[in-house]
């Protein structure tokens, strides 16, 4: 059912969704064109664009469109470079997409595809600039723009200085972690606290509500009244019936008090002093807890952060300890905290602790999955926040940023394409 659904939904909301898009020559661009009422908008477009590089590059003033006004001008100029930017971006996704899926054929069929696509682009750009007669009306600056675009440009990528960060993947951890569990199940009636609030050991984090619970406490209460009743009732007519029914009330108090103990149960309290830091049934009203299901985590003292780099990592940034790093929390990169570099230290060769951060936890550390050892060696960074942390973020994977130090852009790139094909062999 699952293929089948998948199999529905590709064929129609993203074959539709797929079609109106109108940088690319569907359904969508014919209708863009007649919104724009401009046809052959790719063509005009493309002209538009060539007219432009020409008159800005090489001075030369190309009236193939001179009968165009002003707005088909403009509309078809930001068409041909929204359409190049995304054409660029569909190639290299789906050269990605290849060397992912197939690990060894993908990857030469990716690099085969991009380098065909390329080598066709700039191959008629090299003929027109050094070959053409048009290019030949402007001379030296023909030459140089070629001599810019074949030989500085890339050059200049090649040892441009990368302008990212070295980044890894940690977690925020504290001294005292309690998990507050539920002792008896029943459905959530109450959550009275909240995120970051400062709780003592009696302080009820949940409140439950078990039907069963009432009744069999209402039901042992009842006993022990009409048993106590009874006793007294045969306190001087019959003494054996008496002696019998003192058994009876002993044994129904007995039950009473375990029932008690149990409906009591049903107010959780935090066990321990600390701020609680996660709430999974804060907004579950009526949702059924188990026994032995956390209902909070309670935690105090200091808070750290670990994260480990691989030895290349370690080269290309700058980790010495009471180095500033940047935190920010997994899914949310606009909100950075401030931390230092505590303890830097190699890590154990036996068995990885912090499977959150592996590549089957969904993390970049690469580990042997028999074994569980990463597949290079580690070092592990203690990181103190100077910031005080969101407590909701503990044993979640946060993202770390280090200072990095020069590294040519060319080299960046031939390093990330080797990780990558590193991780997709893994896999």
């Amino acid at each position: 059912s699952a293929c089948a659904y998948q199999t529905i939904l590709t064929a129609s909301v993203v074959t539709v969704l797929f079609n109106a898009n109108p940088l690319m020559r569907y359904d969508g661009y014919f209708v863009a064109t007649e919104v724009l009422r401009i046809q052959n908008l790719r063509q005009v477009a493309n002209s538009e664009l060539k007219r432009r590089a020409k008159a800005i590059f090489l001075g030369i003033e190309d009236n193939a469109n001179s009968d165009l006004n002003g707005y088909v001008r403009a509309v078809a100029l930001l068409y041909g470079v929204c359409s190049g930017i995304y054409m660029n971006l569909l190639m290299f996704s789906i050269a990605a997409m290849l060397a992912y899926k197939l690990p060894l054929v993908g990857i030469l069929v990716a690099a085969y595809y991009i380098n065909f696509s390329l080598n066709q682009k700039l191959g008629a750009l090299q003929k027109y600039l050094f070959v053409s007669e048009e290019a030949k009306q402007a001379g030296m600056r023909a030459r140089l723009v070629g001599v810019v675009a074949f030989v500085l440009v890339p050059l200049g990528l090649i040892f441009a200085p990368t302008p990212f960060r070295v980044s890894a993947n940690g977690l925020l951890s504290v001294e005292n972690e309690h998990q507050v569990r539920s002792l008896v199940e029943g459905t959530i009636a109450e959550v009275p606290v909240s995120l970051g609030e400062s709780v003592t050991a009696e302080t009820i984090v949940a409140r439950l509500e078990n039907s069963e619970l009432n009744t069999a406490l209402n039901t042992a209460q009842a006993e022990v009244t009409h048993a106590r009743l009874v006793r007294k009732a045969m306190v001087d007519v019959d003494k054996v019936k008496y002696k019998q029914f003192t058994y009876v009330l002993a044994r129904a108090s007995d039950e009473m008090k375990d029932k008690t103990r149990e409906h009591e149960a049903l107010h959780v309290p935090a066990g321990m002093q600390g701020v609680v830091a996660h709430l999974p049934f804060k907004n579950s009203h009526g949702k059924f807890v188990h026994t032995g299901e956390p209902v909070a985590t309670i935690v105090s003292g200091m808070s750290s952060i670990r994260c480990y780099l691989t030895e290349s990592q370690m080269l290309q940034c700058f980790c010495e300890v009471g180095q500033p790093v940047l935190v920010s929390a997994s899914g949310d990169s606009l909100v950075f905290y401030e931390g230092t570099i505590a303890s830097i230290a190699p890590t154990a060769e036996g068995e990885f602790g912090d499977a959150a951060l592996t590549q089957v936890g969904g993390g970049e550390i690469l580990i042997d999955a028999e074994t569980g050892r990463p597949l290079e060696p580690l070092f592990r960074i203690d990181i103190a926040p100077q910031d005080e942390l969101a407590r909701d973020l503990i044993g979640r994977r946060l993202l770390i940023r280090f200072e990095k130090k020069y590294e040519p852009l060319g080299w960046f790139v031939v390093r990330k394409l080797k990780d990558f094909i590193s991780s997709v062999s893994v896999k």
